[in-house]
C-alpha cells in the first residue's frame, strides 16, 4: 500500500515541477497576464494535490 502512495506523491511532485517550469517559461516569454495567471492557477492546483497526497501518506 505504501508504495502506491509513494508513487502517487512522486507523480504529484513531477506535476508541480512541470507546472512550475511552464509558469517560468510563460513569464520569461512575456506571455499575456491572463495566460500567466492561468498557469499560476494550474501550479497552485498541482501544489494542493501534492499537499493532499503528502497528508494521505502521513496518515497511513
Amino acid at each position: 500500500m505504501t508504495s502506491d502512495l509513494d508513487k502517487k506523491v512522486k507523480e504529484k511532485q513531477q506535476k508541480v515541477k512541470e507546472k512550475t517550469a511552464d509558469l517560468n517559461e510563460a513569464i520569461k516569454d512575456k506571455e499575456s497576464q491572463e495566460k500567466i495567471d492561468k498557469k499560476r492557477k494550474k501550479l497552485n492546483e498541482a501544489k494542493a494535490d501534492l499537499n493532499k497526497a503528502l497528508a494521505e501518506e502521513k496518515t497511513k
